[in-house]
């Protein structure tokens, strides 16, 4: 072996990418590539010519793209990745002949993997628009969801309110009203007695009270039934309704009396002719079931401020009218006297017990 004269291989070994294998499947290879979408296997086969010593020849490749340095294989001739991602790569490859000497620019093949639908930057566009779709039309259904139960709702408050108003207004006519003749009971008479007497406090303004009992009602229950007396009682209720303007107060106190307040009336000459034409209006019988009943009435009248100024004195006086219309013979009316007042305990024994009236 003379030194001098030692082998040096200056060959630069040419290198080839011979073929490219997916899934199993030997492709065509070129300056460039297209893979279907779901390769999930990729081989590069390569090699770089060299006859003097082909088991010494050294490789280095890189996928741009997806390496992020040189790989050095050794002599292995096949280069193999699995599940890269879609996308556009460039295959490079280098060799070294036994001497070490490197082809630097080896070979170059560009491959593309091809993505399946949904890897596509169209698809994630139509997600974003179908997620923003999914999310107006659903804050449009919870909206109308929310509207719908706010609308129900609100009809059930109005039900409710109708139902409680409905209630309220039972309650009312309950409290204020008699449940038989619809006329004003005790209560709501009294009510209106004492605003009466506040309007017309140190006033002048005159009006009368008339206090109404029918006589021997007791006799209407006893032959023809309580049924009778109530037919009765609610067909009196209608004529003297019909015997007042809206702007006086006629109610019930309870079983047949029956009291009016005569308002803005200012002599006893006109209040005298209402309490005739309610004496007149009973004289004709009331029909029940094909019997006709018959009874009379008897009226006491009082006028405020001449016979009393309060709520006591005033009912106090029309009470004693009244008494004396019963003890006189009845069917009839009277106005109060302070003589009535001064005989009062004398004449009550001479008046039968049904025929009294509640001093209120």
């Amino acid at each position: 072996m003379d030194p001098q004269h030692l082998m040096h291989n200056n060959l630069v070994p040419p290198v080839f990418v011979e073929s490219v294998v997916t899934d199993g499947v030997t492709q065509r290879s070129g300056g460039s590539l297209d893979v279907s979408p779901g390769m999930k296997a990729v081989e590069f086969h390569y090699t770089a010519l060299s006859l003097r010593n082909p088991e010494s020849v050294q490789f280095r490749y890189r996928l741009e793209g997806f390496d992020q340095d040189w790989v050095n294989p050794g002599s292995r001739r096949v280069a193999y990745y699995t599940n890269l991602p879609p996308g556009k790569y460039r295959f490079r490859v280098i060799a070294a002949n036994d001497d070490g000497l490197w082809n630097d620019h080896g070979a170059v093949l560009d491959i593309e993997l091809e993505p399946h639908f949904y890897q596509t930057e169209t698809f994630d566009i139509g997600c974003v628009l179908f997620a923003v779709f999914i999310a107006i039309a659903a804050n449009w259904a919870y909206t109308r969801v929310i509207r719908a139960r706010a609308e129900h709702l609100s009809l059930v408050v109005e039900e409710r309110t109708a139902e409680l108003q409905e209630s309220h207004r039972e309650l009312e006519q309950l409290a204020h009203f008699d449940p038989l003749t619809a006329l004003a009971n005790r209560r709501m008479f009294v009510d209106d007695f004492r605003k009466m007497l506040l309007q017309r406090r140190g006033k002048q303004d005159e009006f009368a009270l008339l206090l109404i009992d029918f006589d021997k009602f007791k006799r209407i229950n006893d032959t023809f039934g309580h049924d009778a007396g109530d037919a009765f009682l609610v067909e009196a209720a209608k004529r003297l309704s019909a015997l007042v303007r809206s702007s006086d107060c006629i109610a019930r106190l309870g079983g047949d009396e029956f009291a009016i307040l005569v308002a803005r009336e200012h002599d006893q000459a006109g209040i005298g002719s209402v309490c005739d034409r309610i004496v007149h209006c009973f004289s004709s019988p009331i029909e029940f079931r094909g019997a006709n009943i018959v009874t009379t009435v008897s009226v006491g009248a009082a006028m405020f401020p001449e016979h009393g100024k309060s709520e006591k004195e005033l009912y106090k006086a029309a009470d004693l009218a009244l008494y004396e219309v019963k003890r006189k013979g009845r069917n009839n009316w009277l106005w109060y006297s302070p003589e009535l007042r001064e005989g009062s305990q004398s004449r009550t024994g001479s008046v039968t017990p049904d025929d009294r009236v509640s001093p209120g």
